[in-house]
């Protein structure tokens, strides 16, 4: 493999890596446990049965005119419904029968942890086979692979819920309303800047969705395990970079001349996810190391 065949492996992987300490946090886990890594390879599989299980909708929106419609078919059932139900099937089928699944925050750490398996086995393939994969890689680090993030922290809140049927619905109807814009902006270009604008706005739901579920899945686990300072400092930090990133992108747009409203709305909205999960990560309860018990040190 060429030299630069070797970064845009490296990057595709990275923030799905970067994000496996959120799959831990709920259930106290450490990032290093076997449990979770072999939830992670499952959620890589499951991105092969998703791609199977898009085929009939991706057939239904080839064959419709209008292409709002068909971008709608192919976010729905080509990439919505078919990835959605292929990560909960790997979850409630495989990755939660692991015999050390016996923590009250397991189905969340599990869902979280195959949704970032899915998002960085499918990252590969975007980014690899991309001409600009430099590009590719930091844009789908900045949207995609949170957005596969945030919806796993929804199917896990669902799921500690006991709600297995809205554990499919309401994050396939999330990752349909993500997909939808872009894909019509896409087919039609002169109506860019209107799909942007709204594909900003299933960003800020998607944001605050994925923190709101994250927080009821910490209450319905009895309260958040204490978390390590550096998570929360590093959590923190990427908050603070992502809201200065997004309207410092969105102003530097406006000096080349008028407005372009479509990357200015892009420049916000890639500013959103990160943020969430910056604060999802700031906002755990930090973990007192001169309180702890020697086996916690050991833990943390």
């Amino acid at each position: 493999m060429e030299p630069h065949r070797w970064a845009a492996f490296a990057l595709a992987l990275a923030p799905a890596l970067a994000l496996m300490p959120l799959a831990a946090a709920v259930s106290g886990r450490r990032w290093r446990d076997e449990f979770l890594w072999t939830a992670a390879g499952l959620g890589a599989a499951s991105a092969i049965l998703g791609a199977l299980l898009a085929w009939p909708g991706t057939i239904l929106a080839k064959a419709m005119a209008d292409p709002a419609r068909a971008a709608l078919a192919n976010a729905f059932f080509g990439a919505g419904l078919a990835e959605e139900a292929a990560k909960l099937a790997i979850v409630l089928g495989a990755a939660l029968r692991h015999y050390e699944a016996d923590r009250p925050g397991d189905p969340f750490t599990v869902a979280v942890a195959v949704a970032l398996g899915f998002a960085g086995f499918e990252n590969l393939f975007y980014v690899i086979e991309a001409e600009k994969w430099h590009a590719t890689a930091v844009v789908r680090a900045l949207t995609a692979v949170p957005m596969h993030g945030l919806q796993g922290c929804l199917m896990g809140a669902l799921l500690l819920a006991g709600r297995r049927a809205e554990a499919l619905l309401w994050p396939m109807l999330l990752h349909a309303a993500y997909d939808w814009p872009l894909m019509a902006a896409e087919s039609m270009p002169a109506d860019r800047a209107a799909w942007t604008g709204l594909w900003l706005g299933v960003m800020l739901v998607a944001g605050g969705t994925g923190f709101a579920a994250t927080r009821a899945a910490l209450r319905l686990v009895g309260g958040p395990p204490a978390a390590p300072r550096a998570l929360r400092r590093g959590g923190l930090a990427l908050t603070i970079l992502a809201l200065l990133m997004g309207p410092g992108l969105a102003a530097l747009t406006t000096l080349a001349g008028p407005p372009d409203w479509t990357a200015i709305f892009s420049a916000i909205s890639a500013a959103v996810l990160p943020a969430t999960l910056g604060l999802i990560l700031w906002t755990l309860p930090q973990r007192q190391m001169a309180q702890a018990a020697p086996a916690d040190r050991l833990a943390s």
